[in-house]
């Protein structure tokens, strides 16, 4: 569901106005199916606000912390679109927690992508976490984006607390493989070695 327009060369206006264009035709879909539902339309209005929101913190020199988290909160909605419609058309019941204890893994492996990927994307004038942190903070932007790592981190452990033992087991594994995968992000200096040097991270 990516835009295929450069952030860099469009305006809010014209990102929103492209995504509002294919909205029209996903929900002509859902209806023609029977799976609209009020979750699936919230996230659709949740990815409408970060195509917006994402241009303008790219246009922008001075941008705010609150904008940099709502972006990367909002930044997955299209695979929550995907895996609402998923659950709509196996006919299980919509688990909101079940969204809320995944959204930590999905805002940090955004994050790692965009770390891997700084560079590419600074050149090319697309959004990336690192160069936003880097607008916020200069040379120090590791050290505030470790500090949002934890602050994730601390979240799904908060959320993990509200699952019975055997799903609990289930999310901690998940979790566990993510952390194996990419233990670089527990280390401020590695993430700038990943972003700035490109050095290579332990996948």
């Amino acid at each position: 569901m990516e835009l295929e327009s450069n952030p860099k060369d469009s305006t809010p206006l014209t990102q929103r106005s492209l995504w509002n264009s294919k909205k029209i035709i996903i929900q002509s879909f859902l209806k023609e199916f029977d799976l609209e539902n009020p979750m699936i339309l919230n996230h659709m209005e949740n990815l409408g606000e970060y195509i917006e929101l994402e241009s303008q913190l790219v246009a922008s020199e001075k941008i705010t912390l609150e904008d940099v988290i709502r972006a990367s909160e909002l930044r997955s909605s299209d695979l929550r679109i995907i895996h609402t419609i998923l659950v709509q058309m196996s006919g299980k019941s919509y688990r909101a927690e079940i969204f809320e204890i995944l959204s930590p893994t999905e805002i940090l492996s955004e994050f790692q992508d965009d770390f891997c990927s700084y560079k590419r994307d600074v050149a090319a004038g697309n959004y990336n976490t690192y160069w936003m942190f880097q607008k916020l903070y200069g040379e120090e932007a590791h050290h505030y984006l470790k500090a949002e790592i934890d602050r994730y981190k601390n979240l799904f452990e908060e959320k993990l607390k509200l699952f019975p033992e055997e799903e609990q087991e289930r999310y901690t594994k998940k979790w566990s493989r993510f952390w194996k995968r990419y233990s670089y992000l527990s280390s401020a200096e590695l993430i700038r070695q990943v972003a700035l040097e490109g050095v290579e991270n332990n996948e």
